[in-house]
């Protein structure tokens, strides 16, 4: 993080829509921090405002995940924690509260696996012009207190990318500059640039369910990456006595048996359909 400031605002010379693009949630994905030191070297909006933050900057300084706290997990409205993490969310959803739309950029920290967006269908536009194979929907019963949601919960629209493994920053940058651009984009907030959008098809998932780690005995049946699909009906992960068995069409996230006993150790998503290219759905 080169910025002193971590709330960076740029107004444009007409009026506009409010944006608002989060990097460093989690202080250890420092793709979306990289992205964002760039961005900002250059950027020139045309339209409305647009307020680029650095999340969670004591967490990015020291490289962790969090202080205290998932600050993802703490974006919530009745939110009276004293923590570091908890103090920082109520500024940043004073952010949320003005804006009319979110990018937060994310990785994750498997060593292998696809990057994808999570938002829900009023996003599914924008999410069908950005360059991810996979569109991830179905998060909030699951991850309550994320940024994304406290935006759905206030009706706005809201995407969170999760831009790969936190080992591949170099190979996924390329594709976090030109999704924030993408959004900018769609936003109307920058005009004059040229904009390369979705030259791939897309798969359309939803979130089916968690499983957690019975017994120390929990293993998967082969090494799995996170977007995997799964073959129906076959044994992928076993737990003492209990064997898990996908239906059809259904895509295994975050695979991690490493864990506690109570712990995930992954999420299953069931596919809902393509998005071709030449034959988009929106």
């Amino acid at each position: 993080m080169k910025y002193k400031k971590t709330i960076i605002i740029k107004i444009g010379k007409k009026p506009g829509k409010t944006l608002a693009i989060f990097a460093g949630v989690h202080g250890n994905e420092k793709i979306g921090v990289t992205a964002l030191d760039k961005i900002l070297q250059k950027i020139k909006i045309d339209y409305g405002k647009v307020y680029f933050v650095f999340a969670n900057p004591k967490a990015i300084r020291v490289g962790k995940r969090k202080i205290k706290k998932d600050l993802n997990r703490t974006f919530l409205p009745n939110n009276n924690g004293k923590t570091y993490e908890d103090i920082r969310a109520r500024l940043l959803m004073r952010i949320l509260d003005k804006s009319d739309a979110l990018l937060d950029l994310h990785a994750f920290r498997y060593k292998n696996g696809a990057p994808f967006i999570i938002c829900e269908k009023d996003s599914y536009d924008l999410a069908s012009r950005m360059n991810f194979k996979f569109i991830t929907s179905g998060w909030d019963k699951f991850d309550v207190g994320s940024t994304d949601g406290y935006m759905r919960s206030l009706g706005k629209q809201a995407l969170c990318l999760e831009l790969g493994p936190i080992f591949q920053e170099k190979k996924y940058l390329p594709l976090t500059m030109e999704s924030i651009m993408q959004f900018l984009k769609y936003y109307g907030a920058v005009i004059n640039v040229n904009i390369r959008y979705r030259n791939r098809n897309q798969i359309y998932i939803k979130l089916r369910k968690r499983i957690i780690k019975k017994s120390d005995k929990f293993k998967f049946t082969r090494q799995y990456k996170t977007c995997d699909r799964l073959k129906s009906l076959k044994v992928f992960a076993k737990d003492n006595k209990k064997m898990y068995k996908p239906k059809n069409n259904e895509y295994i996230l975050f695979p991690d048996s490493s864990g506690l006993i109570g712990e995930e150790t992954c999420l299953i998503a069931r596919r809902l359909f393509f998005n071709t290219l030449g034959n988009s759905r929106f």
